[in-house]
């Protein structure tokens, strides 16, 4: 995380819960606004409003349990129509500490365990999306690497990068351009390269939690 300035002792009188903006305490988003902002920002969400629930994604369906197999991103839709069973729910959201439906729970448990880092990193939903953002990538007019790495901070954080991580992501672009040995005049079309570079946006924390 970022390193935060330690409150003044008079700013702790005035706000002894800790609760006011200026110093409010970093936290996770919830395991559904987590889905919701990469499908957002990859592209993919879909915002219309209402209409019939969509099961979760699994591996194979299972009649005899009335447990269907959904799409790997819920057709885009919202996390707030993907269906809720009792049984072998979405994965991911789950792991996100979304409620076990099949217990009573009166505040949502707010973990950040390793499961969840190589989630990120491994889940099949991230990788599908990374994919499909940078799709959308390749087929943009930028013609220099800055100017889409600029873009695409923009897109992912609603704000432009700074110098330092500016540098950063153009010297990550360019050791995965000898990684997979693409030519320059292809590097701005090369999905293997910008795939890589949209996975490891979706694993920023300013995209996961709320400083």
């Amino acid at each position: 995380f970022q390193q935060q300035s330690r409150p003044s002792p008079e700013s702790q009188l005035q706000d002894a819960g800790n609760r006011l903006l200026h110093h409010y305490p970093v936290f996770r988003l919830d395991a559904e606004t987590v889905r919701d902002s990469i499908l957002a920002v990859s592209g993919r969400l879909d915002r219309t409003q209402f209409g019939p629930s969509i099961p979760p994604y699994r591996t194979k369906a299972k009649p005899h349990r009335k447990l269907e197999a959904g799409p790997l991103d819920g057709d885009g839709r919202r996390s707030v129509y993907i269906k809720v069973t009792r049984m072998e729910g979405n994965q991911f959201m789950e792991l996100f500490d979304r409620p076990d439906p099949l217990s009573t729970r009166g505040r949502r448990d707010r973990t950040n365990v390793p499961a969840q880092a190589l989630s990120l990193l491994n889940d099949p939903f991230l990788i599908e999306q990374s994919l499909f953002w940078a799709n959308q990538l390749v087929q943009r007019e930028e013609v220099a690497v800055a100017e889409r790495v600029a873009w695409m901070y923009l897109k992912s954080f609603g704000r432009y990068p700074d110098s330092q991580e500016q540098d950063r992501m153009e010297a990550f672009v360019g050791r995965l351009q000898q990684l997979y040995q693409v030519e320059d005049g292809d590097l701005m079309q090369s999905l293997v390269v910008w795939k890589d570079v949209c996975h490891a946006m979706f694993n920023s924390k300013e995209l996961l939690y709320v400083w």
